[in-house]
């Protein structure tokens, strides 16, 4: 044996934790697929579904929680069975509901959740509540979230077709933190218009007295206040962003392996001009 190479090259302990180093990697990268798919189906359902964030209404302590009492606290609001309305849908909204981005989430008889757009049929016509700009900046919040977490996910399930360099794996750790910061904020529907007490009142009072303190003192008098609660939606957006998180901090322990990796592949490939002699050998 050559003492030089003995001297300078490798050891056979350098080499075995190269390659159990290797492998750790590898079986990180294996594992990163299932945490990114995870975490962009917890971000899909997030925004896709109504439940986004609870809510539920407290009545004046005059009103029991039973259902006759909703019913009276409806007809005190306004809604009589008449003119087609009926009283569906302030008894649902008097009820726990749920709020998503696009629908609200009521609860009809029996136990039975259905998804309702924002615009409803009042005693007053057709009514839409105000969105402010928190609600609309959640929303896109969520968007982006699940966008970035998508295009991170879709890097390393589809690598074994799009094969990648570890640069590129590298990379996708600033996309996950993107995912992960813009799924987080989409918990600002917390602070926006959807958790104030007067986010429905459009649909109790009319509209063009909404400025008119005696009219709003009815509604005050039936609905003492409303509180939001996490709810399957904001719980998921949660797990996505914990995910997420876990998914950049994997990518930096990853190693490409060499069925996806595409040096490996231009390695395996052979050179240009041999591919071409083989080929003019066949023709001939």
């Amino acid at each position: 044996m050559d003492p030089l190479l003995g001297a300078y090259g490798p050891s056979g302990s350098d080499v075995d934790n190269e390659a159990k180093q290797r492998a750790r990697g590898v079986h990180c990268f294996s594992l990163l697929g299932l945490v990114s798919l995870a975490a962009f189906c917890c971000s899909i359902y997030s925004y896709a579904y109504c439940d986004f964030v609870g809510r539920e209404v407290t009545l004046n302590p005059k009103y029991s929680a039973s259902g006759s009492s909703i019913g009276q606290a409806c007809e005190d609001l306004g809604y009589v069975a008449a003119a087609g309305t009926g009283t569906s849908v302030c008894s649902t909204l008097l009820a726990p509901h749920a709020i998503g981005f696009s629908y609200w989430q009521a609860t009809l008889p029996v136990d039975q959740h259905v998804c309702l757009t924002y615009t409803q049929l009042t005693p007053f016509g057709y009514v839409t509540p105000h969105l402010d700009s928190k609600f609309h900046a959640s929303s896109w919040m969520s968007v982006m979230g699940y966008v970035f977490g998508g295009l991170g996910w879709f890097t390393i399930a589809f690598a074994n077709c799009c094969r990648i360099d570890q640069v590129r794996l590298q990379s996708t750790s600033c996309t996950f933190l993107l995912a992960s910061l813009f799924t987080g904020l989409s918990l600002l529907m917390f602070k926006s218009s959807a958790c104030d007490k007067d986010f429905f009142a459009p649909f109790f009072v009319s509209p063009s007295d909404m400025n008119d303190p005696a009219k709003m003192e009815e509604y005050d008098s039936v609905v003492s206040d409303v509180s939001c609660s996490l709810s399957k939606g904001s719980n998921c957006a949660i797990a996505s962003t914990v995910l997420y998180l876990l998914c950049a901090v994997m990518v930096r322990a990853s190693v490409v392996p060499d069925y996806a990796s595409q040096r490996a592949y231009q390695r395996g490939a052979p050179p240009s001009g041999e591919q071409e002699q083989g080929e003019q050998e066949q023709r001939v």
